[in-house]
């Protein structure tokens, strides 16, 4: 094994054993309105890309039609409130994981599509070294709907990471998920699990394979 031990965590499904992301919109904005978005923006994911449906679109039109305008400072104050709220939803098998990970000194990373306004917090309160997530683009005190560097998702996972760490090559790499949006990011692991903590307890037996 190398030196230098890096592990990468998925969030949604893999820490939590649900989605964050639709509900903290529904948290911020109202169900109602989330709901019209979703359908206001739908047909440009639908026809982009050679007419196939692109899950990165959808949510980068989706936050453009939420966030905009929207003030840093109230949006930064619900991020904080709801990443207290998901502590109920963590698994405590990735838990028991996760500081198994930092008793022995790894670096640790936490590696998400969700929304760094309530990330932020779940990382540091989890004991995370590094989070890669998806970036609300801020303009002064208001956010203006862009995406910073995209949807924190499959390659673009991969791509902050090496962005981050270098030749990932030197690293021994755990990393952790539960999902196609992870794929990119298990494979380049030395160590690769796929939903590894859904039984209750840390089984490190199912290794990822493409």
């Amino acid at each position: 094994m190398k030196d230098t031990v890096v592990a990468a965590f998925d969030f949604d499904g893999t820490i939590t054993t649900k989605d964050t992301f639709v509900p903290f919109l529904c948290d911020v904005f109202g169900s109602a309105k989330v709901l019209k978005a979703f359908a206001r923006v739908a047909p440009k994911a639908a026809f982009s890309g050679r007419g196939i449906f692109n899950r990165d679109v959808y949510k980068e039109h989706l936050v453009q039609a939420l966030f905009s305008g929207e003030p840093v400072e109230a949006i930064d104050q619900r991020g904080t409130h709801y990443a207290k709220s998901l502590k109920t939803f963590f698994r405590p098998a990735a838990l028991e994981r996760i500081d198994w990970h930092i008793s022995k000194g790894h670096r640790c990373i936490l590696v998400s599509a969700s929304l760094d306004v309530y990330l932020d917090e779940v990382a540091r309160a989890l004991g995370f070294d590094d989070l890669l997530c998806t970036v609300l683009s801020r303009k002064g005190q208001v956010f203006d709907g862009a995406l910073l560097g995209g949807n924190c998702r499959r390659q673009e996972k991969v791509n902050r990471l090496q962005s981050l760490l270098g030749d990932v090559s030197t690293y021994t790499l755990f990393a952790y998920g539960d999902s196609t949006g992870d794929r990119e990011m298990l494979a380049l692991a030395d160590y690769g699990y796929y939903r590894p903590f859904e039984s209750g307890k840390p089984s490190l037996t199912k290794k990822y394979t493409i």
